[in-house]
């Protein structure tokens, strides 16, 4: 049986994954120490540039893996998966890869408590979508069907407010403007146009 734990101090934050480090356990197996650099991760982590850093065998039963992170914000709960293929460890009589699974812990924005600009690393929540740095700016890219993007405004006094999107490749796309209620205060469809801006 692989389990997987994270270090208890950080607990898979995105505040701490540059330097997160993850214990393996086998039981009922041992690992191989000569083909632990097979062990490989997968799930929707590694999309957001979550990366091995160095496996260290620890004993026959544990092995500990440092993470790289390259800094892609991400604002939902994402799923690791560790997979140790039958090279780096004994007793397969079935060659069977074992997976053992983790999240790693998005980040929640603050509460934008001013009016005026907002940008785009001032983000609540996404779901989907990214939020990259480009230069001195931070924007969304990889904006999908059923994405979400989340800003929470506290705004102080009742009355009508516009809001202004800049957006970029969105054909056609609809966009939603909910309530802290998550009721429908505006729905707007963008135009098609064929240069894609």
């Amino acid at each position: 049986v692989l389990t997987a734990s994270w270090d208890p101090n950080t607990n898979g934050n995105i505040s701490t994954m540059d330097n997160e480090v993850i214990t393996l356990t086998l039981t009922g197996g041992t690992f191989n120490p000569a083909n632990i650099d097979k062990i490989k991760i997968s799930g929707n982590a590694t999309d957001y540039g979550i990366g091995i850093k160095k496996i260290e065998y620890v004993d026959e039963h544990n092995v500990k893996i440092y993470l790289r992170w390259d800094g892609t914000l991400y604002y939902e709960d994402l799923q690791l998966n560790i997979n140790v293929p039958f090279e780096a460890y004994s007793d397969s009589t079935f060659g069977e890869i074992l997976t053992a699974t983790l999240m790693c812990k998005g980040k929640t924005g603050d509460v934008v408590n001013h009016l005026g600009t907002i940008v785009a690393d001032e983000v609540y929540k996404i779901s989907g979508a990214k939020v990259v740095r480009e230069n001195d700016y931070y924007k969304i890219t990889d904006i999908g069907t059923g994405d979400r993007i989340e800003f929470k405004l506290n705004i102080s006094a009742d009355g009508k407010y516009t809001a202004k999107l800049i957006v970029k490749n969105l054909n056609g796309a609809t966009i939603q403007f909910r309530n802290a209620e998550n009721a429908i205060m505006k729905t707007v469809t963008l135009p098609k146009i064929w240069e894609g801006n």
